[in-house]
């Protein structure tokens, strides 16, 4: 009487599973990104005589959160095997607590970071853009990022209470509805990113210049805009 074997799961790649490797390989190639961008810029800044303003000193702190978001991730993913392969239960279920221990600080350090890189965004456009008009509603877009932040931060930390609900359900208490208020948070995230892309286009337009040259200023504004948020794909692969 033949008995069937179990072949146990192999890894993908470096003892991660295919999750856990796409993680791994997004989160350097952003960490390198981020740090090449943000030398660019300051190298342009050093070559030009230019001092570093208020918006250059948001992205550098940007740079140095992501890193600490990007280790976290990595942290739970390699270390405490949020994306390995394991076959023993009681092992898996001690490395699924030190997981989700280690991802606890992730969505506030998310905040963190896309928070910095919108009011780096708005400061730059603070220093260009001199029209009264335009400042009002820069103000105004500045004050319901800050806002968006806070009720994030808040929202992040204080999803489960006690806090160790969020790793260990024995603990007792209750928990939100993290989905929701996740789909809602980012909703107004994405929405806060349009209005921030979208919000030098008309004085861009109404500058007296041809029409080529407005294109292609609204087209470097747009770009540099748009590249300074690498981090929404490393926190895609995390949840």
């Amino acid at each position: 009487m033949s008995t069937a074997v179990t072949a146990p799961i192999a890894p993908y790649m470096y003892g991660l599973n295919k999750v856990g490797y796409a993680t791994l390989v997004v989160s350097i190639f952003f960490m390198a990104l981020s740090v090449a961008s943000v030398a660019l810029r300051l190298w342009t800044r050093r070559i030009k005589n230019n001092k570093l303003g208020i918006d250059d000193w948001l992205i550098i702190a940007s740079v140095f959160v992501f890193f600490g978001f990007c280790a976290d991730v990595l942290v739970g993913v390699y270390t405490y095997g949020g994306g390995q392969v394991y076959t023993d239960k009681v092992e898996g279920q001690k490395k699924l607590i030190q997981y989700m221990q280690s991802e606890y600080a992730i969505p506030a350090l998310y905040a963190v970071n896309v928070t910095l890189v919108k009011m780096s965004i708005l400061f730059f456009y603070r220093r260009v853009f001199a029209v009264a008009g335009f400042r009002r509603i820069n103000t105004f877009v500045m004050a319901f990022c800050m806002v968006w932040f806070v009720a994030a931060v808040i929202g992040d930390l204080l999803y489960c209470i006690p806090i160790q609900r969020f790793w260990d359900p024995s603990a007792g208490g209750s928990c939100f509805n993290f989905a929701a208020y996740f789909l809602a948070m980012e909703l107004v995230d994405m929405l806060l990113d349009v209005v921030i892309i979208a919000l030098p286009v008309n004085t861009i337009l109404g500058l007296h210049l041809s029409l080529r040259k407005r294109l292609a200023l609204l087209g470097i504004f747009l770009l540099s805009a748009l590249s300074a948020r690498p981090t929404y794909v490393p926190e895609v692969y995390t949840n």
